[in-house]
């Protein structure tokens, strides 16, 4: 059985890589996955990565500072069906 924990953070970019050194305390090793903008958030994080008393890999996922995300939710509200109203 594996464990998952997640964090939303300060709009969901703040303190991943302290929480995720943070959970090393659990006894288990850990892995992080987080995009860029959110490594780049947290980089003094890895300050505390360093005292993780098990494993702790992190995986940064260069999705283009979220652009893909952002573009697709546009896409999502620029595509949805409008009401008119009839008089």
């Amino acid at each position: 059985m594996r464990t998952v924990l997640t964090q939303r953070g300060a709009a969901g970019i703040d303190g991943l890589i302290a929480s995720a050194a943070g959970a090393t305390r659990g006894g288990q090793p850990v892995l992080l996955v987080l995009g860029d903008v959110s490594f780049a958030h947290d980089l003094g994080g890895l300050l505390a990565a360093r005292c993780a008393s098990t494993p702790l890999a992190i995986l940064v996922i260069d999705n283009r500072g979220d652009r893909s995300s952002r573009a697709s939710r546009s896409r999502a509200r620029t595509s949805a069906p409008r009401s008119s109203a009839t008089s």
